[in-house]
């Protein structure tokens, strides 16, 4: 029997739509607002953000300036360090010394929380950085100029780093750290395809779909929403659970003492 021996199926962003909508029981030669249909697509991606089930999105990164890639060190006297746009979360981060050599070792972070940093009350003082405060400022629009009153940060950068104690040694620091990325927008055109793993595609198709129906004119349609909603429901549940960390399980039989 032959197989395709390909494994490459994905769904560009004109398939999801297509599907979607036909699931929502809207009428493929009935002009279809695909625009609109493309904000839903976007929204529900920000809502799976929010959520916290892009962690396909997560990746451990060397920081590096934006500005200047060949950057990547800390500079003494510098607390401040803009991170790439599309940063929306930070999961850990380690303080590395003497990186590539065989005496590298990597020092553990605390992350502390705004009113935490707030209460430090010398905030200037420098010696090896031991904390770190993520600041997310992704609210702004990041082609407007910025308020940031540090000059450090550039005017579009979306988040910021800011390092407790200010690092006191030059070309000595690195930052290594796990961080989630944003999803990229559904806005390069009908043939792109979406950062969503395949196990996840049944879902985002389904919940598309209930995201059109409950928005639509079309009473029959708005009335199905709920319907589609529990089927997205499933799916997603489906995918989370696939999705979990799996590690082994090890039981080990309780000894009982003699008294």
């Amino acid at each position: 029997m032959a197989i395709s021996s390909t494994y490459n199926f994905n769904l560009d962003v004109g398939d999801l739509i297509e599907d979607a909508s036909a699931i929502a029981g809207f009428d493929a030669t009935a002009g279809f607002d695909v625009r609109s249909a493309r904000r839903c697509l976007n929204l529900l991606q920000l809502e799976w953000s929010n959520l916290g089930i892009n962690l396909w999105q997560m990746e451990e990164v060397k920081w590096s300036d934006p500005d200047d890639p060949l950057v990547d060190t800390l500079t003494s006297g510098v607390s401040s360090y803009g991170l790439a746009d599309n940063t929306i979360s930070l999961l850990d981060m380690s303080l590395r010394m003497d990186d590539g050599t065989a005496n590298q070792v990597d020092y553990a972070m605390d992350r502390i929380s705004q009113p935490t940093y707030s209460y430090i009350t010398s905030k200037v003082q420098t010696g090896r950085p031991l904390q770190f405060l993520f600041e997310r400022i992704e609210i702004k629009d990041y082609r407007t100029p910025s308020i940031l009153v540090d000059p450090n940060i550039r005017a579009d950068r979306r988040s910021v780093i800011r390092l407790w104690p200010v690092p006191d040694l030059d070309l000595t620091y690195k930052l290594v750290y796990w961080r989630i990325a944003r999803m990229s927008d559904a806005d390069g055109g009908l043939s792109t395809n979406i950062e969503v793993p395949d196990r996840f595609l049944p879902a985002l198709v389904h919940g598309l779909a209930f995201n059109l129906a409950k928005r639509s004119k079309i009473g029959n349609i708005r009335t199905g929403a709920p319907i589609l909603y529990k089927e997205y429901d499933r799916l997603l549940q489906m995918a989370l659970d696939e999705d979990r960390v799996k590690t082994s399980l090890i039981l080990s039989p309780r000894r009982h003492r003699s008294v």
